[in-house]
């Protein structure tokens, strides 16, 4: 943060707290990524100073682009953003998650899931059907595909196989893309 914001008018201009600056590890020059506003660019290293050290010269294209704002506007755009948000996310499409066991045959060491329990049985068709039936009901009308996840899904043993088909088919009969 600037040790002083810019005063522009009856504004007091700052940088976004949304503001994202990463130097680059050859070149000198940084990238600046505001999440808010959506933008990003390529900073020089003396615009990189300036946006994170001060002091702040008033600069159109900054003030455009969201990477300096006035407090109380950049409230103002947050809290219409999220409106719009709560508003478009019953519309869009929803991905569900299914997870048929958390066995594996790898061992990655970046794997997140190796102090899962392996143990447990194997997927049965009625935890399938009850999947199913349950997405019917409670996403009904709305745009969906599912992400088959957990463990190795396709691991090869038969009958693990044969309960993975079985998911398969009904994701086809129910015309949901996986």
């Amino acid at each position: 943060m600037p040790k002083k914001a810019l005063s522009v008018g009856v504004y007091i201009m700052r940088p976004s707290k949304y503001n994202i600056v990463i130097k680059a590890r050859k070149t000198g020059k940084s990238y600046i990524i505001n999440l808010l506003s959506g933008n990003a660019d390529q900073l020089e290293p003396d615009e990189a100073v300036r946006l994170t050290e001060g002091p702040l010269l008033p600069d159109d294209d900054f003030i455009r682009k969201g990477y300096i704002v006035d407090e109380a506007d950049e409230t103002m755009l947050y809290r219409n953003k999220y409106l719009s948000f709560l508003d478009e996310r019953d519309q869009d499409e929803i991905q569900l998650f299914f997870i048929p066991s958390y066995h594996c045959n790898f061992s990655c060491s970046y794997c997140y899931q190796s102090g899962y329990s392996k143990n447990g049985s194997l997927l049965q068709q009625e935890v399938t059907d009850a999947f199913f039936s349950y997405i019917a009901t409670r996403f009904m009308g709305r745009r969906r595909y599912v992400t088959l996840f957990g463990g190795e899904p396709l691991l090869n043993d038969k009958a693990h196989r044969d309960a993975i088909t079985y998911f398969l088919n009904k994701c086809t009969a129910e015309n949901l893309p996986l």
